[in-house]
């Protein structure tokens, strides 16, 4: 039976709304690929991590926890992990030592570079079908999706 025919609206718009998340699952799972491919494989809270603290510089525990959305427990796990790689320097303030920073350093940076330009790279390949209009399109609705204002 054809889209919209005996079905009621609401019928129409579930299928919409099933297809819409089969379609960002797959792109999410294209997206990791491309962080497992990367010189430098990086998780998806790694990557947000670096770009968090190559965007706001030096920054607390509890404030990237924030950020983050998740408990300064499971940041201190993540920090833990990228201390390990070089990516990124933990320290304690000297004024009260209970409150702990970290930052990125430069083997973070390049990290984050070639993960950025291999992403870049991917979304290119993925949307090099669209036409520009189309494109322009895709990003005024994938911001109002993210709660932007649209013109």
């Amino acid at each position: 039976m054809p889209k919209g025919q005996g079905r009621t609206m609401m019928d129409v718009q579930e299928e919409i709304v099933s297809e819409m998340d089969e379609l960002l699952s797959e792109l999410t799972r294209a997206f990791r690929t491309v962080r497992r491919r990367g010189a430098e494989p990086l998780t998806g809270a790694q990557f947000y991590l670096l770009r968090l603290l190559a965007h706001h510089g030096r920054m607390r525990i509890s404030d990237v926890a924030q950020q983050m959305g998740i408990t300064p427990g499971a940041v201190t796990g993540l920090t833990d992990k990228m201390v390990a790689s070089g990516y990124i320097r933990r320290d304690r303030s000297e004024d009260d030592r209970r409150v702990v920073y970290v930052e990125i350093v430069d083997a973070g940076r390049r990290a984050l570079q070639e993960m950025q330009a291999a992403r870049l790279e991917h979304v290119r390949t993925l949307t090099q079908r669209l036409q520009p209009q189309e494109l322009e399109e895709l990003v005024r609705l994938l911001r109002k999706l993210r709660g932007e204002p649209t013109a």
